[in-house]
This record gives structure tokens, sequence and C-alpha cells, in this order.
């Protein structure tokens, strides 16, 4: 549908020949900028005359800047500080997208290398001529009209932008087969609106060049598709050219990720299972700690008489008060130097302009509770190993297997037999007797009638010490 320009907008159309720019003629196949190549050549001279003349009069020196990093090597320092830093806020994915990113390149830099090697000097130049000799012959799906669009979003500072894009829009309903590039060249290059010359001949400049890489672009796809055969690449004697850019087709993170996720920042932020302060502590006790018992069996058999029971709960303390010098004067201090020295992993952590510790207090809880468990551990193994060895003499001193097999003595044991005698006693025994009283309701000592069975007493302990601190209903 067609909007016809307004009364007033009529009265305010200028004629042809006010506006030089509008009685442009156009051969087949030329883009909207083509005839105005000699003009923005002579404003390119004189802005390098003036350019010269400026510089030969100024005395000031040039100011010297320093060269800043590149856009992506500055995304690289600062992706590497930050996983130096936070390493342990890093949220785990199924495959991370650098790894992909690595991968994808690493192929394309394989495959690349291998079409360069093909496509050398000499196939690059007659590539370059055969381009040339294709005549682009209709350009109908130039942008112009998306130009036009992106020219009050290129800066909202610059006004004149703005001004230019709501003049081309009243000039096109006055000269519908106008260009609207050259409806921009003429309210740049008007005097009256007082823009800089050399402004002017710069996006000029540039909206030639874009026409030009269209242009190019257009002959160099037609190469392509031309040499796509193999029979038009004998005949021509040419080949395809590399690719310029690699298809990067990242892998999308799973369904469940998100749930991995926030199951991941738990144990990073409460539990802190992954912070390299806990995983040192952990590496540590793991190292020098793990083989250690509180109680060494082997002690109990360097005797050649079996300890008795007095002398057993000696060694027993001992070996106690041996293994509490180990941890508290070694175990201790090392912890303590370790978490000093790996200061820079948790000095973050602790909130400077606050009452409270921050997640500090967190991270030293999660120690707390790391180095607790793993004194539990060693309480736990240490008397399972000693009920193991006591639970070996459940059945005796001999093994099953062989009788000429035995067991060295473990403990020596004193029994005082309490009860009525099995027999009859001597009448001429004298009844003051204090060695041997006999009672009526003394038990007798061989009586082991069903009703009274023996009480499992080990296999209460074992399940005590294997299930402490479990809940059951």
């Amino acid at each position: 549908m067609k909007i016809k320009p307004s009364q007033s907008l009529r009265k305010n159309k200028r004629h042809i020949e006010d506006v030089p720019f509008y009685a442009f003629k156009y051969s087949e196949g030329d883009l909207p900028l083509d005839p105005a190549r000699s003009f923005i050549q002579e404003q390119i001279g004189k802005i390098r005359i003036w350019g010269t003349l400026s510089t030969s009069t100024s005395t000031s020196k040039a100011i010297v800047k320093k060269r800043k990093l590149s856009d992506e090597k500055y995304l690289m320092k600062l992706k590497a500080v930050e996983r130096e830093k936070l390493k342990y806020f890093r949220p785990i994915m199924p495959m991370e997208v650098e790894d992909q990113r690595s991968r994808i390149l690493r192929s394309y830099t394989a495959q690349m290398t291998v079409e360069f090697a093909k496509f050398t000097t000499e196939i690059q130049e007659r590539s370059i001529d055969l381009m040339a000799q294709i005549n682009v012959l209709r350009v109908q799906d130039y942008p112009s009209h998306l130009i036009v669009k992106i020219l009050p979003r290129i800066n909202p500072k610059i006004g004149f932008l703005k001004d230019a894009y709501k003049f081309i829009q009243s000039e096109k309903l006055l000269w519908p087969n106008i260009h609207p590039e050259v409806m921009l060249m003429d309210f740049l290059f008007n005097s009256n609106r007082q823009i800089r010359p050399e402004i002017a001949t710069m996006i000029i400049s540039l909206l030639m060049d874009l026409e030009e890489d269209f242009r190019h672009g257009i002959r160099r796809h037609v190469l392509r598709s031309v040499l796509e055969k193999r029979e038009n690449q004998d005949a021509l004697n040419l080949m395809p050219e590399p690719k310029d850019f690699p298809k990067l087709t990242i892998q999308a993170p799973v369904p469940w990720k998100c749930a991995i996720q926030v199951a991941r920042n738990r144990l990073d932020q409460v539990l802190m299972i992954t912070h390299p302060v806990l995983q040192a502590i952990n590496m540590l006790w793991h190292e020098l700690y793990s083989d250690l018992l509180i109680v060494d069996t082997a002690k109990m058999y360097k005797t050649d008489i079996p300890l008795d029971s007095g002398n057993m709960s000696d060694l027993v303390h001992s070996c106690c008060v041996i293994a509490r010098d180990i941890l508290v004067n070694d175990w201790l201090p090392r912890v303590a130097d370790l978490i000093d020295e790996m200061r820079k992993f948790w000095i973050d952590l602790v909130a400077f302009h606050s009452r409270h510790g921050g997640r500090a207090t967190i991270m030293f809880r999660t120690i707390h509770a790391l180095m607790s468990y793993q004194l539990q551990t060693l309480v736990k193994k240490s008397v399972d190993h000693l009920m193991e060895t006591i639970e070996m003499y459940s059945g005796g001193n001999v093994e099953d297997s062989d009788v000429k097999l035995t067991r060295q003595p473990l403990m020596t044991l004193n029994v005082s037999v309490v009860g009525k005698y099995s027999g009859e006693l001597d009448t001429n025994t004298n009844e003051e007797s204090i060695l041997y009283n006999v009672e009526i309701d003394d038990p007798h000592i061989l009586d082991t009638s069903p009703e009274q069975p023996a009480t499992p007493t080990l296999n209460k302990v074992s399940f005590i010490i294997r299930h402490s601190g479990k809940i059951f209903c």
C-alpha cells in the first residue's frame, strides 16, 4: 500500500536541479553509491590536504597511547583470574563449554591445515582473477532499508543521525525511486546542516565499502557453488577456498542440569566439600594418619606370660595417651599451618564490613566437622580392631582346622568359683570353715537350663559400634 504525501510536503518538494545527487544515472549492475565515487574521492583529497596543513602548523607532540588488550585476550584474562579465585563456585555441567569449543577448534585447525596446503598462492591469484571477471548485473537483495533503520541506533547521543533518519523517511514519500543512501548523502553534504565534511565523507566511504563487500560476497558465493563439483574443479584447475569460520555447535545442557547445579551449589556453599582447604586437610589425614591405631594389639603378645586384666587396662591407657599426644602435638599444628598457608583460598570469604564471620564461619564449621569425622573413624577403626582380636579367642586357643595349631594366649584370667558344689562334701569337715560355705539358695555351677540362655555380649557390642549414630524406628 503506497502512502501519498500530504499537500504541505508537495509544496516543499525541491526541484531536481536543486538536488544534484538525485540526478545520478545508473547502469545495469550498479549499486546506489557507485555514481558517487568521483565526488567522494575529491572529498577525501581535500581532507588529506587539510590534514597535512594542520599537522605541519601544529607544534604539539602526538599523544602515544598504550596498547590495550584485544577483547578476546581481555576476556580470557578475566576468566583465568575468576577460575583461580573462585574454583569452588563453578557449577558442574555435563560438558564444559570451553572444552567443547577447544575440541571443535582443534579439529577445525587440523582440517584447515590440509585445505590451505592445497589452496596455494597461485590458485588464490587465479581465483581472484576469475571472480573479477564475474559480472553482477542485477543486485535486487541489497538491504538499503535495513541500513536506514540502523542510523538512529548507532549512537543515541549523535543528534544528526536521528535527523537524517527522519529526513530520509520524509523524502521517500516525495522521491520513491531514489535510493536511501543517496538521500543520506544529500543530507550529510548540505552546508545548512553544519556537519563536518570529514565525518560525512567517512560515513559515505563506509557505505561504499559495504557495497563492495556485498558485491564481492556474491561473486565469491557463485565461485564456490561452481567449484562444488569435481568436474568443474578439474576443468578450471582450481580448488575451493577454505571456509573462513568454523561452525561452533555447542551442545546444550541436558534437562537435569538444573538439579545438578543446585546440588553442586549446596555442596560448594554449605558443606564446602570441594573447597581446596578441606581437600588439603583430607589429603593430609589420608597420607599421614590413615594407618594410625589407638590400641596396638601387637604389644599384647610381646610378654612371655600373657597380661592380666590390670596390666591390660594399663596398656590400653598408655596407648590412648600416645595416640592423643600424636594428634595434639603433630596433627593439629599441621592442620593449623596448612590453613594459614592457604589463606588466599579463604580470605575472600571473610566479611570485612559485618559483625558476623560471613561465609568464613561456615568454612571453619565444615573444617571442624571434617576433623571430628576423622577422629570418629579413627576411634571406630581402633575399637573394631580390638574387638576382632578378642573375638578370635571365642572358640578357644586351638584352631578348628588342625589340632597342632594353637594360638598364643592373649590374657591371663584369675577365676574364682562361687556356687554349690556338685558332689557331696565330707561330713568330717569343719562347719566353721571360711574357705567354702554352702548356702541353700546358691546356684548350681553346672546348671545349664534352657530358661536362662547365655547373653551374647560380643554381638551387642559389635552392633552398637557398627551402627552408632543411626536412628532406628
